[in-house]
């Protein structure tokens, strides 16, 4: 489908009237983002996790907005950003939602790769017509059959020319400065090939909650489960390498990418911001993680490609929610581990210690040092005296003094590696 297909010419005065009915549905997207509710008097403490709490989350996003205040718009300078969008099916209002939210950027300097996945909808295809006639930035392109989102994805990749890629879900919106803040850092980080930000949920209202507050770049992590989540940014030149998105992934595609894109990239950073806004409607993965089984499946057959791909022996378990694993590598050679384990007194802790510390003597090779550091009580002798297996027990009557205490430790160990454990 040519990118203006069926829409007015630029210029003319329904294409002006459409332009300015998006500006005027960006201005009121950028409104509601987030919609928080007046704050109390004499202020709400936080607590230890007010992350969890979805009504303490917005109160602390209202006043970090006061303090910083609207974000300043940006000069047009810099590196085009390609916003790239696999679109099927969407409830209308959440998809011109999520492209006013592009359109309201403060950085001006990209462009929106639109693919429809032959989504049979007349009324989509007219609104994507529009869109294009009425902003140049914006790209359409449509499959002529369903091909499913990672077909789709790479379609509309096809259409982006820009420097990075951004990737947006079809009913999910950005922060007004999202891209903006995504060009700032690769400035700051020139070999940055892959960024992701912190997250956070969407209701059917606009109303923000349950924030994804990421840690930096992890490689064993993202083996476990595709924390990067959004927004995720590409190098498109490191897409292209490794050949864009996988359609046998589809439900979890983007973790696939995230696994093959991360070890080749020269640089991945964390960008430490709510940047992306994750739409939870009834049937999506954002409202309900077991609506779509098939997307664990896929998950778990990335992770495991990935450990195929790169050489790593062992086996994949599930983890503690679902699509969430656990790679347990398997034990290369018969390594020798030494515990250290300083400690004063306290023989029941030391003797519990000990016991499950047997247990593992019983499957891995391993020897144990002991620290004694100026035990007095006639239980601790007792228990040492008792000692038995392959355990060295090592005085040290100085003054406590933990870095001290474990190198002595280590300079009598005998092991491959060293672990060092408390007593409790």
């Amino acid at each position: 489908m040519p990118p203006s297909s069926g829409s007015p010419p630029p210029g003319s005065p329904d294409a002006g009237r459409a332009a300015a009915a998006l500006r005027r549905l960006a201005d009121d997207v950028v409104a509601l983002l987030p919609r928080t509710p007046p704050r109390p008097a004499g202020g709400l403490p936080w607590g230890a996790d007010a992350a969890s709490d979805h009504l303490r989350y917005r109160y602390w996003d209202a006043e970090r907005r006061a303090r910083t205040g609207p974000p300043p718009p940006q000069a047009s300078e810099g590196p085009l950003v390609s916003v790239v969008v696999p679109v099927y099916r969407p409830e209308l209002w959440y998809f011109r939602a999520a492209v006013a939210s592009v359109q309201a950027q403060t950085y001006g300097h990209w462009e929106l790769c639109l693919c429809d996945d032959a989504s049979g909808d007349a009324e989509l295809s007219a609104a994507m017509a529009a869109m294009a006639a009425a902003d140049p930035r914006i790209k359409i392109t449509a499959l002529e059959r369903n091909g499913g989102i990672s077909r789709a994805t790479n379609a509309a990749l096809a259409l982006a020319r820009g420097e990075l890629v951004a990737l947006l879900d079809h009913d999910d919106t950005l922060e007004p400065d999202a891209l903006a803040t995504v060009v700032d850092v690769v400035a700051a980080h020139p070999d940055a090939d892959v960024l992701y930000s912190d997250d956070d949920k969407i209701d059917a209202d606009d109303v923000a909650y349950q924030p994804h507050f990421k840690p930096d770049w992890s490689p064993d992590l993202l083996l476990s489960y595709p924390y990067m989540g959004h927004l995720l940014v590409v190098r498109r030149r490191l897409l292209h390498d490794i050949g864009g998105f996988r359609p046998e992934f589809d439900g979890s595609q983007d973790f696939d990418v995230m696994l093959r894109a991360t070890e080749q990239a020269r640089r991945v950073v964390h960008i430490p911001r709510v940047l992306y806004h994750w739409r939870a409607v009834a049937g999506s993965a954002a409202g309900d993680s077991a609506a779509k089984p098939w997307a664990h499946d896929a998950s778990r057959r990335a992770v495991a490609d990935a450990m195929t791909r790169r050489g790593v022996a062992g086996r994949l378990d599930d983890g503690p929610f679902p699509g969430a694993y656990h790679v347990r590598r398997a034990v290369a050679g018969d390594p020798l581990v030494s515990v250290l384990v300083p400690f004063r007194d306290q023989a029941a802790m030391t003797a519990r210690c000990l016991d499950s510390l047997a247990l593992e003597a019983e499957r891995h090779r391993i020897e144990v040092v002991l620290v004694d550091n100026g035990s007095v009580e006639p239980e601790t002798a007792a228990l040492l005296a008792r000692v038995t297996g392959d355990v060295t027990v090592l005085r040290d009557d100085g003054p406590f003094n933990w870095s001290a205490i474990n190198n002595l430790a280590a300079s009598r160990a005998r092991g491959d590696y060293l672990l060092f454990l408390n007593n409790d």
